[in-house]
């Protein structure tokens, strides 16, 4: 019969998930087929990249085009540096990190940081599924300036939070899509550009968006041969002034077009989309959606796994690398059930709402500290693998990189000895012996070679229930004795394993 212990209390934001759980093996198939995945694109891209260049090195077609058109750049991508993730209509994205930056800056961006302002910027491609087209990609490219500090990690569909800059979206070729401007994690506004002013113009304010449209000389620094660079540019840019943007911007629409810098509905010839285009949410020929931010595009999520995973990432940007790889090293140990996963993603939801629109996660505060310790000693949906593992993940890393000096193995230095081993000391659980320390079982362990005053041998009883259980504890204990005297270092290892399992008690081998 399983043994029951002292319930302990915590509040914890509850999310029924579904998942399928994976072994070390599963992980490893996905790894291949990711690379194999990636050489796809990549072979693809080598036999259509001449073509991608639509105006090739017609500087007159450049110079005659009512967008805005830079002169072409070669794009060689580090195909060992890629992200892959989908739009919310469900199209695949691979997004390739560029070895060779552009030089191509916003002009306000180069007076503000200068030659310097390079170590600021990021350049990828983006590969776009497009249903239709056989092994066929929109192939973008998008350009990211960070404003002081550089992002970490930065991919297109999800924009990290307290992050600020402007993000440049361009066609293949050198065509202007679109420009964002983005404070704290939120879009604040879009701008794209033209080389001459709207013939026709439209509604461009609603109850969310304010645009309006102004000259400017030419709009780039780093643009070679001069191409343009004495030429003015007219600018629409929409303000979301209510909400601050974030990914929900009300754009208003074009009446029909559908070109790559309009504000179309999608339907342009380079379109393969199968369903409508929203022209709220999205832009150019190829169906982009804005980008958002890292915590709408969580709140988007409904699988747990991709959840839990982009709640991780959330959690390591923000000061919780410890309590990642603590969950990463839960989340590859053999033997997790469903359950198990489970439980896991609501203490990695639990911590990311706590942290949300916060950024030092103070991971071994007390607070911290009482829910990965309540996780791991008084959870009774986790099997003993996942709470054991859990107890010594959280303990190694309380301890790491600290010389610790132990106190003679005592009974009386037993719980000093335990706190310095795992890092805690928590106020309502007692310092218990998994071996007892009865004199009536002293001979017995001592014979076998074990100390049972190590702290590599002790485990956090919650203290109402350890004061309950005492007398049953070392009777089992005292039953294992006496049926088998001759029992090996081994079988008494695994005897503690069980009947600490049976318990509920996390323990460290």
């Amino acid at each position: 019969m399983k043994r029951k212990i002292g319930a302990v209390c915590l509040t914890v934001s509850m999310m029924m998930l579904v998942f399928s759980c994976m072994d070390r093996e599963d992980v490893l198939q996905l790894e291949q087929d990711a690379a194999s995945e990636i050489k796809g694109v990549k072979q693809w891209f080598d036999i259509n990249k001449v073509s991608l260049n639509k105006e090739g090195s017609d500087v007159r077609a450049r110079e005659m085009s009512k967008e805005l058109i830079l002169p072409f750049f070669e794009k060689e991508p580090d195909w060992s540096k890629f992200s892959e993730y989908h739009f919310r209509d469900g199209r695949k994205v691979y997004e390739i990190h560029l070895k060779n930056l552009s030089g191509i800056m916003p002009k306000g961006f180069f007076e503000e940081y200068g030659n310097s302002g390079s170590d600021l910027v990021e350049e990828s491609l983006l590969f776009v599924e497009q249903p239709g087209m056989e092994e066929g990609y929109s192939v973008l490219v998008a350009r990211y300036f960070s404003y002081g500090e550089k992002s970490k990690g930065m991919t297109y569909h999800r924009i990290p939070s307290g992050w600020s800059g402007r993000i440049d979206m361009f066609s293949y070729d050198e065509r202007h899509l679109r420009s964002f401007e983005v404070d704290e994690g939120k879009i604040v506004s879009h701008i794209t550009y033209q080389t001459e002013e709207e013939k026709k113009r439209i509604g461009r304010e609603n109850a969310l968006v304010v645009c309006s449209g102004y000259w400017v000389d030419f709009p780039y620094y780093g643009i070679s041969g001069g191409v343009g660079s004495s030429a003015s540019v007219y600018v629409t840019e929409c303000t979301d002034v209510p909400t601050g943007g974030g990914g929900s911007f009300g754009y208003p629409s074009n009446e029909g077009g559908g070109g790559s810098s309009g504000f179309g509905d999608g339907s342009g010839s380079g379109s393969s989309t199968s369903t409508p285009c929203n022209n709220t949410n999205n832009f150019s020929d190829h169906c982009i959606p804005v980008p958002e931010s890292l915590e709408d595009y969580i709140e988007s999520i409904s699988d747990p796994a991709e959840k839990r995973e982009a709640q991780l990432d959330y959690l390591r940007s923000h000061g919780g690398k410890d309590l990642v790889e603590i969950i990463e090293g839960l989340m590859n140990t053999s033997g997790l059930t469903v359950g198990d996963v489970i439980e896991i993603n609501k203490l990695v939801n639990k911590f990311y709402l706590q942290q949300k629109g916060l950024f030092i996660m103070a991971i071994f505060s007390p607070e911290n500290v009482g829910t990965i310790l309540t996780f791991a000693l008084a959870n009774p949906n986790l099997t003993s693998t996942a709470r054991n593992k859990t107890f010594q993940l959280f303990s190694r890393h309380a301890t790491y990189g600290k010389n610790i000096v132990y106190k003679s193995l005592t009974s009386s230095n037993f719980r000093n000895n335990l706190i310095l081993k795992t890092g805690m000391n928590p106020s309502n659980a007692q310092a218990h012996h998994v071996f007892p320390q009865a004199s009536e079982f002293a001979n017995f362990f001592t014979s076998k070679g074990i100390n049972v005053h190590s702290p590599a041998y002790g485990a956090w009883w919650p203290t109402a229930s350890h004061q309950a259980n005492a007398y049953a504890y070392n009777q089992a204990w005292r039953v294992f004795i006496n049926s088998n005297p001759n029992a090996t270092s081994v079988q008494i290892l695994q005897f503690a394993r069980s009947i600490m399992g049976e318990y509920g008690i996390a323990i460290m081998f």
